[in-house]
């Protein structure tokens, strides 16, 4: 639920503040960008260390070297969390772990969604960090659905038969939160009835383990 939300990027960042002012979105919204001096109606700073305030949550839509930066930069701030849109990481192979170390190294307490995932859409109080259109729903409670793939997590944000939802998370690669992480939180949320998982493996069976028998403790459909 964050109060205040950064936007880093050029095209991904301006679509990603248009869908929280869209949807409603009522916190306050600041952008970063060394060139451009406002993006969709929202004034931009140059650097992150300019910002007026450590951001509860950031969308990071820059290329995969400029992202282990601003990682960096959102942790020394005092950021709370932070979608990694690039691509380029764990999935690449040895290059692309080499890169992953280094974003893991950066990150510090910052609460990481991703790298190459599709974001966050929060149904609850609209502050998405999500890159693209996808229509609003007449409530705010309902089922939480949690993918690793970014496509499926667009097809279901697309869902034209009033399947009421809360939230969509696209996971990517899962560098810092993983679905045990995403699961032991939602399923305290009393705006979730519901828990769709969009599995490609598990890389903590206990934990997953663990979340899913607090699932079953609580009576939380997965």
């Amino acid at each position: 639920r964050p109060e205040s939300i950064v936007f880093l990027g050029g095209e991904r960042a301006g679509l990603a503040i248009r869908c929280c002012k869209d949807a409603g979105y009522a916190g306050r919204m600041f952008a970063v960008h060394p060139k451009k001096t406002e993006i969709e109606g929202v004034p931009c700073v140059p650097r992150i260390a300019d910002l007026p305030v450590g951001p509860d949550a950031a969308f990071i839509g820059i290329p995969a070297d400029a992202t282990i930066e601003a990682v960096r930069d959102l942790a020394a701030k005092g950021a709370g969390g932070a979608v990694c849109y690039a691509s380029g990481f764990a999935e690449l192979g040895e290059a692309g772990q080499k890169r992953n170390d280094a974003l893991l190294a950066a990150t510090g307490d910052l609460a990481l969604v991703g790298p190459n995932c599709f974001g966050v859409i929060n149904y609850v109080n609209h502050g998405s960090l999500w890159p693209t259109w996808y229509p609003a729903q007449a409530t705010n409670r309902g089922a939480a659905v949690i993918a690793q793939s970014g496509n499926l997590s667009i097809n279901l944000s697309m869902n034209q038969h009033e399947v009421p939802l809360s939230y969509i998370i696209s996971a990517g690669n899962q560098a810092v939160l993983g679905f045990e992480d995403y699961l032991d939180v939602l399923i305290d949320d009393p705006q979730v009835t519901a828990i769709g998982l969009f599995l490609e493996g598990v890389r903590d069976v206990p934990a997953f383990a663990k979340s899913c028998r607090k699932a079953l403790e609580r009576g939380m459909p997965l």
